[in-house]
């Protein structure tokens, strides 16, 4: 039995088709949680006090059935993030 990575080893930036959304996003961006566990923290604060603050959340990556650790998807600010907090 192999024992899962609780931290991830490198950063990675995924995009979907055209029409496709993976949690209403088409670009995902996923980095490794000890480099942003920071950030993480600070957007949930941000958010409870009705600050604009990207979407998190955390996932557990497998790609080829193998365990790549666990990540920290963040929302992209982009256009689609401001129109979405209404700026």
């Amino acid at each position: 039995m192999r024992i899962s990575r609780v931290f991830a080893r490198r950063a990675w930036k995924l995009r979907t088709k055209k029409r496709e959304f993976v949690a209403g996003q088409r670009v995902l961006n996923l980095t490794p949680l000890e480099d942003r566990l920071a950030s993480l923290i600070t957007f949930d604060l941000a958010r409870s006090r009705g600050l604009p603050a990207p979407r998190t959340r955390l996932v557990h990556l497998y790609v080829n059935l193998e365990d790549e650790g666990v990540y920290l998807l963040e929302e992209q600010v982009d256009e689609s993030f401001l129109r979405r907090v209404g700026e």
